[in-house]
């Protein structure tokens, strides 16, 4: 699979810009992102895009990864939580895209794709050689591909099948196995690299009540275990779930509402969950912001992620090394991160902006005059010649100018304009 050779062709469209203040979990509606923080709505972000679906964080990229499933013609876009840009990566061509997962050690979106029946991928990198509708990884065949994760540690892509069965295969396509299979339907399913399991919905469409069980399965077993076994009815076949450091999320709708349920990673097998939140609008994606430092908390062998650390956009509390994103980012100062975990500069002495790019200096004496800081690190200026003032405005010279209408022909605003200047005084024969 060769994946970086040309560069890649980007679509950038505008977007509402908003602020996203912290936030642990995220949802799509209709045409915005939502963002919530222990169950309660901290902010929102009305996109250009519709039925916003399969919504994934990348922390590499401080990107929200979504399909966009406007006209039922899907495409694959991401909104920058940085630069509140929005870009399209793979363009619509009448897919069913029912899945989409990333992988930040390569930099790769992987996505299911139920009209062609097959998996496929597509390189976040600069210089890639991608297909602007995405390439292809792996055909399905008869099989009908859901729900994706990736296995960052391992390098494994894993997807679900709606007649009954979980694969998994390396990242180049190789190795491809079949995992579990059932006479049930999978269908949300997400990765766990912290705790080295898959989570999934299992689902007896067959049964007469509609039973469903939320099961985790060890990387290197074969046998599964009951998370939660309480969902009756076609409502409670979810496949839009994500998981967290601490818990699982899951949507589940009822013919009033859907709301988001939550669960904790260690809980005993058939512990109530807890509904934490109701949203009137239908869920079409949820998210968690999972950062990769707690990811491999813990884990010894997890190099590929470990060794991305001091690449990423960071929030306060983390020790690595200072992210890309300070890097030349303060022209004349120190870089920092704010609570959302952007950049933010402290200016040297004389420089002022945003980005320390304004030299407090510049412009600010009149007239020659010589500009330094004083000991509260203010301009002051050194006044040239006859001139005085703050800013040397003033001019110190005897002569009072005299002005005749009539022999000097001025306007109006000839006359206005003079008045304005701090120590101008105008003396006007008007001859009638």
């Amino acid at each position: 699979m060769k994946m970086c050779r040309a560069q890649c062709v980007l679509v950038v469209v505008a977007l509402y810009v908003g602020v996203v203040r912290s936030w642990d979990i995220a949802i799509g509606v209709k045409d915005q992102l939502i963002f919530y923080t222990n169950g309660v709505k901290t902010s929102s972000i009305n996109l250009i895009s519709q039925n916003p679906t399969s919504l994934v964080y990348d922390e590499l990229h401080n990107m929200m990864l979504y399909v966009d499933k406007q006209n039922n013609n899907d495409a694959v876009c991401g909104y920058d939580l940085s630069s509140k840009d929005n870009k399209c990566f793979i363009k619509r061509n009448g897919r069913n895209i029912q899945g989409l997962a990333f992988d930040p050690v390569t930099e790769i979106i992987f996505f299911t794709d139920m009209n062609e029946r097959s998996i496929n991928w597509f390189s976040l990198k600069s210089g890639c050689n991608n297909n602007v509708y995405g390439n292809l990884l792996i055909r399905t065949d008869s099989k009908l591909p859901a729900n994706i994760a990736v296995d960052s540690c391992g390098g494994y892509v894993y997807w679900t099948h709606y007649e009954g069965i979980i694969e998994s295969a390396r990242f180049n396509g190789s190795d491809r196995k079949v995992k579990f299979s059932s006479a049930w339907k999978q269908f949300g399913i997400v990765i766990d690299s912290q705790t080295q399991k898959m989570f999934y919905f299992d689902v007896c469409s067959t049964c007469s009540d509609s039973h469903g069980y939320l099961n985790s399965l060890k990387f290197n077993e074969t046998s599964e275990k009951v998370v939660y076994s309480n969902f009756y009815g076609p409502e409670c076949r979810s496949k839009i779930m994500t998981v967290s450091k601490d818990y699982i999320y899951w949507k589940n709708h009822t013919e009033s509402y859907d709301s988001i349920w939550q669960l904790s990673k260690k809980a005993a097998s058939y512990t109530e969950p807890k509904e934490i939140s109701r949203i009137n609008e239908k869920i079409l994606g949820i998210t968690a912001k999972y950062k990769i430092k707690d990811q491999v908390q813990g884990l010894q062998d997890c190099d590929s992620l470990t060794n991305l650390l001091p690449k990423l956009i960071v929030s306060p509390g983390y020790t690595g090394e200072q992210s890309n994103a300070c890097e030349n980012y303060c022209v004349y100062g120190n870089c920092s991160f704010n609570e959302e975990g952007l950049p933010k500069c402290r200016c040297n002495a004389g420089y002022s902006g945003q980005r320390c790019e304004i030299n407090v200096c510049y412009n600010y004496c009149l007239n020659d005059g010589e500009c330094s800081l004083n000991e509260e690190e203010e301009p002051i200026c050194q006044c040239a010649g006859d001139h005085a003032g703050v800013r040397c405005e003033d001019d110190t010279s005897d002569t009072t100018p005299t002005y005749d209408l009539a022999k000097r022909n001025l306007t109006l605003a000839d006359i206005f304009s003079n008045w304005r200047k701090p120590s101008s005084k105008m003396y006007l024969t008007v001859e009638v």
